[in-house]
């Protein structure tokens, strides 16, 4: 079939293929001066390509060790809780700067690597200011804790143990007050140093301490309030977080490695068992054992008696020569 179309002087008409219906075409509106001014122009060539070289970002790891990048969830371990990498992101995998060297993630997601946000992690050195001055001060209050009165050490402990039913012989002094000593001595130069010394000197709980709020702080009394405040918290991260529970009991061991390359002798001993120390050191030094179970924050003294039954054995040991030494030296 042929197609039939006619010039007109305006335009010209053609034969729409599906309708058959002639339509008017409008003249080419490009006159003769602009054709000039296009000489020598160069064609626009093909459409831009969309960018897809590797970029660099960096991410902040979470409190699990964890980043993400292009939606996706890499675990980088407990080392880098905090710490900042760079990351390179290509099309398929994502390459991480770590302190072995590079680590090679292979994608699974496909979100374009033009999308990919690079931006760096948010600053907060006004926190970080601010939280170096607190624990300034904070340090420098525990100082004196040598010379606090035991009943300004720790109140306000509300009951939150419920009686243990184990063996009570399986809690063990771990640590001699001299290896405490040396503990924290080998601590005062970390940042979380007030936090160790805070739990040996009131035997406070792990999760007690971490949920500690200024508002509960009294550097002037000294004493510490253990509850529920809603102040900012006492002890943070680099950038103002909450510090997350394992980082502590991660960070003692750590610590107590650093001491015995040093000066070695100090045994393996966790986080907890500065509390069991705590109520240790008292109980042998002849602290009523309901004293000792308000500082712990036990309901009933009952409890401090079943847990710390060994103690209590090697005081009733030596009870005769203490009422023996009484009677000898009375007037």
């Amino acid at each position: 079939m042929a197609v039939v179309m006619r010039v007109g002087g305006a335009g010209r008409d053609r034969p729409e293929s599906h309708t058959r219906q002639l339509l008017r075409a409008r003249p080419n509106p490009l006159i003769w001066a602009k054709c000039l001014q296009l000489r020598g122009a160069h064609p626009a060539g093909p459409p831009p390509v969309p960018e897809w070289s590797p970029i660099t970002v960096q991410r902040r790891a979470n409190s699990f060790g964890v980043i993400m990048v292009t939606r996706q969830t890499v675990s980088l371990g407990r080392l880098y809780v905090g710490r900042v990498v760079t990351v390179h992101v290509s099309d398929s995998t994502l390459t991480i700067d770590l302190d072995d060297g590079p680590r090679n993630v292979h994608r699974t997601t496909d979100l374009p690597v033009r999308n990919v946000k690079a931006h760096r992690p948010r600053q907060v050195g006004h926190v970080s200011e601010h939280g170096r001055q607190v624990a300034h001060d904070l340090a420098a209050a525990l100082n004196s804790l040598d010379t606090w009165p035991s009943e300004h050490m720790c109140q306000g402990g509300q009951a939150r143990m419920t009686a243990s039913s184990g063996s009570c012989s399986a809690i063990r002094m771990s640590w001699t007050a001299a290896q405490l000593r040396a503990f924290l001595e080998t601590a005062s130069d970390h940042r979380l140093f007030a936090f160790f010394r805070l739990a040996a000197y009131t035997g406070a709980r792990r999760g007690e301490l971490l949920n500690l709020r200024w508002r509960d702080v009294d550097l002037d009394t000294p004493q510490i309030h253990i509850g529920k405040g809603k102040d900012t918290y006492v002890f943070t991260t680099g950038w103002g977080e909450p510090v997350f529970p394992d980082t502590l009991s991660s960070l003692m061991p750590k610590l107590i490695e650093a001491h015995n390359k040093k000066t070695p002798g100090l045994p393996h001993a966790r986080l907890h068992d500065l509390r069991h120390i705590h109520a240790t050191t008292l109980l042998l030094a002849g602290v009523p054992v309901h004293v000792v179970a308000a500082r712990l924050g036990h309901a009933d003294p009952a409890i401090t008696l079943r847990v710390y039954a060994h103690v209590i054995h090697e005081q009733a040991a030596t009870a005769a020569d203490v009422f023996a030494d009484a009677v000898m030296n009375a007037a």
